[in-house]
């Protein structure tokens, strides 16, 4: 593959892995406000979405190395900048790590981690807020960038809300 169709492949692989996070960030604040049967279904399909999560940032991490190896080390270094790099492969091993929890809830495996809503929470609001910080820093060269940081915007304030409401005396409790 060529530069600029490794480049294609992290933007999309970065985009379809946005949509099933937000999928599965969401499908619990939703119910929370009881958004009926699309709430339902996100919340009957979120460890899927997390798998299917999983592969494609598994994906795109073999495009990250493609890309690596097309351009050289230097050039790929200043492009993204150590900071980056290091906070990356942080959200990678989050990434994985609750698709693996995911897949061993699917399978009925006993693993700590799976079983840790706090671990999976955490994790998610990781890897939101890196959507968002990723989204944002790119709107002064590329103002279609509003639409989905946004929208991460958006999902992280419903999470928080959702979150207060169950925590208020008489909130819901789904």
């Amino acid at each position: 593959m060529n530069e600029m169709t490794i480049r294609l492949l992290l933007r999309v692989t970065a985009r379809i892995s946005f949509a099933l996070c937000l999928g599965a960030f969401i499908a619990g604040p939703l119910q929370t406000f009881g958004a009926g049967k699309f709430a339902d279904w996100l919340m009957r399909n979120r460890d899927r979405f997390l798998i299917v999560l999983g592969v494609s940032h598994l994906v795109h991490l073999g495009g990250v190395i493609s890309l690596e190896m097309a351009i050289g080390w230097p050039r790929f270094i200043k492009e993204i900048t150590l900071p980056v790099l290091i906070g990356g492969n942080i959200i990678f091993l989050l990434t994985y790590a609750i698709a693996l929890g995911a897949w061993a809830r699917q399978m009925h495996w006993n693993w700590s981690l799976a079983n840790s809503p706090r671990f999976e929470t955490f994790a998610l609001y990781a890897i939101m807020i890196d959507f968002t910080g990723g989204f944002l820093v790119r709107v002064p060269n590329a103002m279609i960038y509003l639409l989905p940081g946004g929208v991460a915007i958006a999902a992280l304030a419903l999470r928080v809300a959702a979150h207060f409401r169950k925590a208020k005396p008489g909130g819901a409790t789904a």
